[in-house]
This record gives C-alpha cells, sequence and structure tokens, in this order.
C-alpha cells in the first residue's frame, strides 16, 4: 500500500504454442516457425533431439519424456513430449499408459490394436517471481479408428483424469487423437477442461502433409480431424488463439495465456 492506494500487479501474458512436430520430418520447417514466433512456453510431441538442442541454444529450459523408437530415412531416434520455457521450470512426469518394458521401437499390436508405445504428462511450474502457470503437454493415445474409442484409449482415459485430477488448476495441451464431435472420450475432456480451439476450426490436420493425403478410402478425415487442443482450467485465460498450417503433418497452434 502506498499513500492509502493498494498497488495491483499487472500480470503480462505469455505466448503458447502446441504441436505435432512428426519426428525429424519437418525439422526445417519448424525451427524457423519457432523463431519467428519466439513463443514463451512451446508444448512438443513426437519431438527428438534436435528440438532439445534447438531449445537449449535458444536459452529455453527443456524437459522430454520419451515415448519409442522410430525410424526416419533409415534412421532410428527417440521421439516423445517436450515442455520448453524461456522462464524458469521445475517439471514432473506422469505416466498413464505403459507396456512395462520401456522405450521400445514402435509397432502396431494386432492383438491390442494398439501402438506399442508409452502415453505421458509432462506438467511444469512456470514462473517469473511474479506469476506461476502449470502447463502440461501430452500424446495421447492412439486408436485405430479415430471415431472410437479402443479399450487401450478409454483405460488411458480413465487414467489420465484420476491423475489430473489431483492437480492445481492447468492448462493441457497436445496431440489427444481424440477428434472432437466424433470421439465420445472427448465429452470426457469437456467435463473437466475449457476447449479453447475455437468451433470454426474444423481439423487439426495438416492437409497437404498428413499421410492420409495418400489414403483415398480416409483422406476425408483431413477436414473434419481436430485433435490437437490447447485445455484449460479457471482462473486461465487462453485467448488470440490460431492455427498455423504448412509446419508439419499437424498445425500449430498458437495462443495468449493470461
Amino acid at each position: 500500500m502506498i499513500g492509502g492506494y493498494t498497488l495491483s500487479v499487472i500480470l503480462t501474458a505469455m505466448k503458447l504454442i502446441t504441436l505435432n512436430v512428426e519426428g525429424p520430418t519437418y525439422v526445417d520447417k519448424v525451427l524457423p516457425f519457432l523463431l519467428t514466433e519466439s513463443p514463451d512456453v512451446v508444448c512438443l510431441q513426437e519431438a527428438t533431439v534436435e528440438y532439445e538442442a534447438f531449445f537449449i541454444a535458444q536459452g529455453y529450459r527443456v524437459v522430454m519424456e520419451p515415448r519409442c523408437i522410430r525410424e526416419h530415412n533409415g534412421v532410428s531416434f527417440i521421439d516423445g513430449v517436450m515442455l520448453a520455457s524461456r522462464l524458469p521450470m521445475t517439471a514432473e512426469v506422469f505416466c498413464y499408459h505403459d507396456t512395462g518394458t520401456g522405450i521400445e521401437r514402435e509397432y502396431f499390436d494386432e492383438v491390442t490394436g494398439q501402438f506399442n508405445s508409452r502415453r505421458h504428462i509432462v506438467m511444469g511450474t512456470i514462473t517469473d517471481g511474479t506469476r506461476e502457470y502449470r502447463i502440461g503437454t501430452t500424446h495421447f493415445t492412439w486408436t485405430k479408428d479415430g471415431d472410437t474409442p479402443c479399450q487401450t484409449q478409454q483405460m488411458s482415459m480413465q487414467n489420465f483424469v484420476e491423475i489430473v485430477s489431483a492437480f492445481t488448476p492447468h492448462i493441457m495441451c497436445g496431440d489427444f487423437n481424440i477428434p472432437r464431435g466424433y470421439n465420445s472420450l472427448y465429452d470426457v475432456l469437456a467435463t473437466i477442461y475449457q476447449d479453447n480451439i475455437p468451433p470454426v476450426c474444423t481439423t487439426s490436420l495438416d492437409r497437404e502433409h498428413h499421410r492420409l493425403k495418400d489414403v483415398p478410402e480416409k483422406v476425408n478425415l483431413l477436414d473434419r480431424y481436430m485433435v490437437d487442443y490447447i485445455f484449460s482450467q479457471p482462473p486461465y485465460q487462453v485467448t488470440e488463439v490460431r492455427q498455423v498450417f504448412g509446419v508439419s503433418d499437424h498445425a500449430a497452434t498458437v495462443a495468449t495465456v493470461e
């Protein structure tokens, strides 16, 4: 209190980006995009060591949790969920689906109808001394028919909800593999989060880059599968949300967080 008046602190906004980068495939597109946008916090899915090195060189704090081993142009790499922050950050990792065999080369299991990859939340506490943000990212369990949750995806959702229900209010970003308006598990997410992707946005799959463009019977999904989200809980406000296509096989989602 100064001179009988109480001064309130006006918090500045934070710029946030979430993006599935498809391993190292589009690194030559993604890195210039990130440099141009200059976000405060970045949530990446299918991230690799190239991105970790980039963020460290730019002065970010980085936490990456490996998901599986994959291959690109004959070279094996580890992909994972990554959270990067320009501001001081501490982070925890929470697993909601694990094969129990560690980090493996990814393959499709015909018995379970599921890829054998691990699924985690990286939850960060980010602060600049006057404000604190809780921001998490994940790459959710996949289902062969995006409209219909498989048993593994349903079990993952049960575990996911149990974990996040214990968190303080937060923002959750990522590729959820759950199309809005088609997969019933979206309704579960909608009971605990505010979906900040505008209704006018009907897809987050990139028509030019996504593998489905070469699958005639599924190419129509590119126009109707919204699977990448920025979810929030009060008191967080997410504004100025926009999608940027042309940087990966998924659109990048850019937003302002207060």
